[in-house]
């Protein structure tokens, strides 16, 4: 197999990820648009400080950032992105919930945005 034959694979092997990222964080984030104060209530409930602006912050980052990463656009800032906002949803709500079985969809979500952040789109 030559380099230019595997590479093609990879980048094909992305392409998946990509788009089921992309369509979670644009629907969650269409959510949350949709529903800033619902979530701003969340955000203060759960001790993250400053909820209305953070409630803002991660709606557009979700949905924008779903919408970059599904274009293939900006994918290694959105990749980076998501992952912050998902660290911090494990850490703040998932895992004190549910631990690692409340987690799983968080953790692959992060673990999907840091792979495109080191590689990019493909």
């Amino acid at each position: 197999m030559t380099h230019h034959h595997a590479h093609a694979n990879a980048d094909a092997m992305l392409l998946p990820i990509r788009l089921g990222m992309g369509a979670i964080f644009v629907k969650t984030g269409y959510g949350k648009l949709t529903g800033l104060d619902g979530v701003t209530g969340f955000f203060e409930g759960v001790g993250i400080p400053l909820p209305g602006v953070f409630a803002v912050l991660v709606a557009i980052a979700e949905f924008f950032g779903g919408l970059a990463i599904l274009m293939g656009v900006m994918t290694r800032f959105s990749g980076a992105v998501l992952s912050l906002v998902m660290l911090v949803a494990i850490l703040t709500v998932t895992w004190s919930q549910g631990g690692f079985d409340g987690s799983r969809l968080e953790l692959m979500l992060l673990l999907a945005g840091i792979n495109l952040a080191l590689v990019g789109p493909g």
